[in-house]
């Protein structure tokens, strides 16, 4: 299903009124927004490039009146991530703020700090963690003992009644792993989806060294769909599925960035997406206030994502706008 589990009824109901308002009005509505609160890593993962970057971040005050804006906007997911997010002090305050703003929370994190700092769990709507497969294979693209590291939070995150689930990154050293993180995530009663590594390190232009020959990915997403009747902790949907095979191909889909969901960086630029665009300068929230900044990204003609959750958003949006494609995908059975 497009609406998932984890998010309650008036939260979908908005997204669905906003989604067909960008549909057929063109409007835009920053429905979901991934925020950047820090480039600052404990980790230095190797397809990603955050950790190289120091750069300026937003105050609490300013994140607050960020959040106050967002959600007189239309905002109602709000996915803080970094760098690592556990190592901004205000997280507690700013997730807190976010929820008192009616705004549904979640927070990427690699899961070192959260024992230590337990008491952002409570703040918290939900909790993400990269799994990339056993410990010989997680370790090759992170840090020693990280995979423990994750498993530990896990169990942590759970005992503290909060959702969490995980993602899996797929790339030249997992391709065949999908059987272990299936039963890792089952084993555990947690949700996890597959996505495949992008061509260029994360916030980055660099190649991308652990990026897999696309016929292994494909086989990888092919093995996932089959695997999906037996598996209800498999994230995807069939019809993610059959899109990300396609990947880095056009998969047919509209994309709703810019209008249904968007990136702010540490530093209040706003983009579509974690893509870098070689030369290109990007409107800042600092610099031409937030709903300015918001209006005027650039409409993205790109047909392909890489990220489950945003390509889930891009079917719904693309079912709105009627594309015959993703409407006679969805007719077939091919769920979301």
């Amino acid at each position: 299903m497009i609406l998932k589990r984890r998010f309650g009824l008036g939260h979908w109901a908005a997204a669905g009124k906003a989604a067909f308002l960008a549909a057929a009005c063109g409007r835009r509505t920053p429905l979901a927004v991934s925020y950047l609160i820090t480039n600052r890593c404990n980790s230095c993962c190797a397809y990603c490039d955050r950790w190289r970057k120091a750069g300026p971040e937003l105050s609490t005050e300013q994140v607050f009146e960020l959040l106050l804006g967002l959600r007189r906007l239309g905002t109602r997911f709000l996915q803080i991530t970094g760098g690592e997010p556990f190592l901004r002090e205000d997280l507690p305050a700013v997730a807190a703020r976010a929820r008192e703003l009616g705004m549904h929370v979640g927070v990427n994190t690699n899961g070192s700090l959260i024992e230590e700092r337990a008491e952002v769990l409570s703040c918290l709507d939900h909790v993400c963690l990269s799994l990339d497969g056993p410990p010989e294979v997680h370790e090759k693209i992170r840090p020693r003992g990280s995979h423990g590291r994750v498993e530990r939070a896990v169990e942590f995150v759970k005992s503290r009644g909060v959702p969490v689930s995980l993602t899996a990154t797929l790339t030249k050293f997992n391709t065949d792993c999908v059987d272990y993180l299936l039963d890792f995530a089952a084993a555990r009663g947690v949700p996890l989806s597959f996505q495949p590594a992008d061509v260029h390190a994360l916030s980055s232009l660099r190649d991308n060294e652990t990026v897999a020959e696309t016929e292994r990915v494909r086989a990888a997403f092919a093995l996932l769909a089959e695997r999906k009747e037996r598996h209800d902790c498999l994230e995807n949907g069939l019809l993610e599925l059959a899109y990300m095979r396609k990947w880095p191909e056009q998969q047919g889909v509209d994309c709703a960035g810019a209008r249904l969901f968007c990136r702010i960086e540490s530093d209040g630029d706003v983009m579509v997406c974690g893509l870098k665009e070689q030369g290109r300068s990007h409107p800042n929230i600092l610099r031409d206030g937030l709903a300015a900044a918001l209006s005027s990204v650039p409409l993205p003609d790109c047909r392909a994502c890489f990220c489950s959750a945003r390509l889930r958003m891009n079917i719904l949006y693309s079912a709105f706008r009627l594309n015959r494609r993703v409407l006679l995908d969805l007719l077939k059975g091919g769920g979301c």
